[in-house]
């Protein structure tokens, strides 16, 4: 679980999150939505401990159990991929043969070989979720996982998340909101500087979406 109890955030004269009080459940996946600029970022560096703030995050875990996948993807980009992926895991003693099980239809052990600055943009992607499934979390966020990646690895990413939520707290953001209507669980709003848990009745993200921010 990941609690906030009346969360401010400012930069400057310029505020972004304004007492917010929400509790994001252990065991489900809760997705955060707001428009570009509404601080959705700013409030996972709060989170992870990036950022100073008022008031109060409480995590029902240690921060080295805390697993934040970012869109810029920052990895060593003259290190192999397997490389990292035993770096950022804290594991230099991680098996190739451990991480193939894991990389399943994402990666090749050629690709794994080649350093990361050789990557593309949804390559880099790819290793973040082969990340996400070595790395030992007990709370995972994604910032806008999605981007660049394809059918069959969306696909893979959906059905560990799917699994993963059974043990785990998981926060997701994004625009490929036809990706996560099937498995969120909760949805939290970030409108006008106030953070909320949606309580309305919805069938799809993209309603929830146009009756908070008036679109079309």
């Amino acid at each position: 679980m990941v609690s906030i109890d009346k969360l401010s955030k400012s930069y400057g004269k310029h505020s972004v999150i304004s007492e917010s009080s929400v509790s994001f459940k252990s065991c489900g996946i809760s997705f955060l939505m707001g428009q570009n600029g509404s601080g959705k970022t700013s409030l996972l560096k709060c989170i992870a401990g990036l950022e100073a703030y008022k008031g109060s995050i409480t995590l029902d875990a240690s921060r080295d159990k805390l697993l934040i996948i970012w869109d810029d993807n920052p990895f060593y980009r003259n290190l192999s991929g397997i490389d990292n992926l035993r770096i950022l895991t804290g594991s230099p003693e991680l098996k190739t043969s451990e991480i193939l099980k894991s990389a399943d239809k994402i990666f090749t052990l050629k690709k794994l070989k080649k350093k990361v600055k050789s990557y593309s943009y949804g390559e880099k992607k790819k290793l973040c979720i082969l990340l996400s499934k070595l790395y030992d979390f007990k709370i995972l966020i994604m910032d806008e996982v999605t981007n660049g990646l394809d059918i069959e690895t969306m696909t893979v990413l959906k059905n560990f998340l799917v699994e993963k939520a059974k043990v785990s707290t998981i926060i997701l953001t994004g625009h490929y909101l036809e990706f996560y209507d099937t498995i969120v669980d909760d949805i939290f709003v970030i409108n006008n500087h106030i953070i909320s848990k949606y309580s309305g009745n919805r069938t799809s993200l993209m309603e929830v979406y146009n009756e908070n921010f008036k679109i079309g």
